[in-house]
C-alpha cells in the first residue's frame, strides 16, 4: 500500500517535467519572445507545485482507503454481529445429549490444502465419559476439538450427538458446551467481573461463588484482602499462569 501511494508523485513530477519542456520548445518554434516563454512558464510552473501535491494527497489517500477496505468490511461485520443470537444463543433450547457423541466417517482438510487431517475416523464418546486426546503437535487435537464443537466443519461425514447432526443445531449444540482454552482472555477487572465476563448480570452470587469454589479458586483468593474483588491487572499480570486457568475453568463452569 504504501509503495503504491508514492509512485504516482514521481511519476506526476516526471511527467509535469517532460511536458513542460515540449511547451517550451513548441511555443519558441511559434517565435515566443524569452521574456513572455519565462513568465508562461514561470506561471505553469508555479500551478503545477501547487496542484501537484493535492492531487498526490487525494490518490494517497484513496489508495491507502481502498488498501484496507477489506479490514474496514471484516470489522464491521464483526461488531454488527447479532451478539445476543451468536454469542448467547438463549433463544435457542439446549439440543437434547442423552447418549453419545459420534464422529461418522469423518475427514477434513484445511482450506489451500492437499493433505487430511483426517480421513474417514470413527469416534463415540459416551455422555459422562472422560476422554483425553493425545498426539505429537500439528497431529489434529485441536481440530477434532473444533470438530466436534462445530467451530469447524469436515469436508467428509458427520458429528452426530444423540444421532442429531451438530451441522443443522449449531446454536442449541452451542449451548451445551464450555472451552478453556490455553491462553486466557482476562478483562482488567477484579476477579469476580472475570468469572462473570461481559457483564452477563444473569448470573447471581451464589452461581458466582460455587462456580469459583468448583475451579477452587478460594485456594489463593483466601489470602487476598478483597477476596474475589481482587483486581487482576492488565491481563492478569497479579496472577500466576495457574491461577488464571482456574479463573478460566470458573468462567466455564
Amino acid at each position: 500500500i504504501a509503495f503504491i501511494s508514492a509512485v504516482p508523485r514521481h511519476i506526476l513530477e516526471t511527467t509535469a517535467i517532460i511536458l513542460l519542456t515540449f511547451f517550451c520548445i513548441l511555443l519558441l518554434r511559434l517565435g515566443k519572445q524569452s521574456t513572455d516563454l519565462l513568465v508562461i512558464i514561470g506561471t505553469l510552473a508555479y500551478g503545477a507545485q501547487r496542484t501537484l501535491p493535492i492531487i498526490q494527497q487525494i490518490y494517497n489517500s484513496w489508495s491507502n482507503f481502498y488498501g484496507h477496505k477489506k479490514s474496514i468490511t471484516n470489522v464491521v461485520n464483526l461488531v454488527t454481529i447479532e451478539k445476543d443470537i451468536i454469542f448467547f444463543p438463549d433463544n435457542f433450547k439446549k439440543l437434547d445429549f442423552k447418549k453419545s457423541i459420534i464422529l461418522k466417517d469423518i475427514s477434513f482438510k484445511y482450506p489451500n490444502s492437499d493433505n487430511y487431517v483426517f480421513k474417514n475416523i470413527n469416534i463415540e464418546i459416551k455422555k459422562g465419559q472422560k476422554v483425553a486426546i493425545l498426539g505429537k503437535t500439528g497431529s489434529g487435537k485441536s481440530t477434532l476439538i473444533d470438530l466436534i464443537i462445530g467451530l469447524i466443519k469436515p469436508n467428509k461425514g458427520e458429528v452426530l450427538v444423540d444421532q442429531k447432526n451438530i451441522k443443522d443445531n449449531i446454536k442449541p449444540w452451542l449451548k451445551n458446551i464450555s472451552h478453556v482454552p490455553q491462553e486466557i482472555f482476562l478483562l482488567s477487572d477484579t476477579i469476580y467481573k472475570n468469572i462473570e465476563f461481559l457483564g452477563n448480570t444473569k448470573f447471581i452470587n451464589s452461581e458466582i461463588n460455587s462456580a469459583a469454589k468448583i475451579a477452587e479458586i478460594d485456594e489463593f483468593t483466601e489470602k487476598l484482602e478483597d477476596k474475589l474483588d481482587s483486581y487482576v491487572g492488565d491481563n492478569g499480570k497479579n496472577l500466576s499462569g495457574g491461577q488464571k486457568q482456574r479463573i478460566g475453568l470458573a468462567r466455564a463452569f
